[in-house]
């Protein structure tokens, strides 16, 4: 029966685990390949040509991905057309709620080594030599990336306004600016505010300006670009209190 079949051979697609929570690194590896190896692109071409009909390698890598996520709702159109005194009946709702929760335990992982990624990639392109080593984005296992964009402040005596961008995890807030360095992007952070030490803020109808208020009656004003900016911050701001 198909139901039963499903139900026990459901813990060993736990073992995708690994595969999946990989996928994404190996996707970018094969483009970095594709651009950088002249000897992989002319090898990939010449298999993709008799065997995948013109498909690239990543059509495939993500293949066992989309079908181990179509297992759910497979099943759950099984079960609605499988009368309830059916023998397999109990077994296909056993593999729903296995599958479900395999695939929820995947998705989990695989949004955590996405999150660890993304901090990597961001600690990599620190420009500064001190902030390299005082801010490790990495060292934290329960840091992710939320959002990142662009803020205009108030600087020196003469109060010119000046660009930066920021990145905002669920911890802290850096900030700094962006530069080109051998045709590649670096950022160069010249402060960082952990979250814990923002104890409010406030924002102005007419003006794309957000007001952190910070311990020891600091304060901290960002000027963004449009008002749908300064909003996207404030409802992140708010969905980590």
């Amino acid at each position: 029966m198909i139901g039963q079949l499903f139900d026990e051979m459901a813990e060993k697609f736990r073992e995708y685990k690994s595969y999946c929570a990989n996928y994404s690194k190996a996707g970018k590896t094969v483009l970095s390949l594709e651009q950088t190896s002249k000897a992989f692109s002319k090898l990939w071409k010449e298999f993709r040509e008799v065997h995948t009909n013109g498909q690239n390698l990543n059509f495939y890598l993500i293949k066992p991905v989309q079908r181990l996520c179509k297992y759910p709702l497979l099943l759950q159109a099984i079960q609605s057309q499988t009368p309830k005194d059916h023998p397999d009946y109990g077994y296909i709702n056993n593999a729903v709620k296995k599958f479900s929760d395999v695939v929820g335990e995947i998705n989990d992982i695989t949004r955590a080594e996405e999150d660890m990624q993304k901090l990597a990639e961001i600690q990599a392109s620190f420009a500064d030599f001190f902030w390299t080593n005082q801010l490790n984005l990495t060292n934290e296992s329960r840091r992710r990336f939320v959002l990142e964009g662009n803020f205009n402040k108030k600087v020196g005596y003469d109060k010119i306004l000046e660009s930066y961008h920021y990145y905002l995890f669920n911890d802290i807030f850096v900030f700094g600016q962006l530069s080109k360095s051998q045709n590649e992007q670096k950022f160069l952070p010249t402060g960082a505010i952990k979250l814990q030490d923002i104890i409010g803020w406030r924002h102005y109808l007419k003006y794309p300006q957000l007001d952190l208020k910070l311990i020891n009656n600091k304060r901290f004003a960002l000027k963004f670009e449009s008002s749908n900016d300064r909003l996207t911050h404030i409802n992140a701001l708010e969905q980590l209190d």
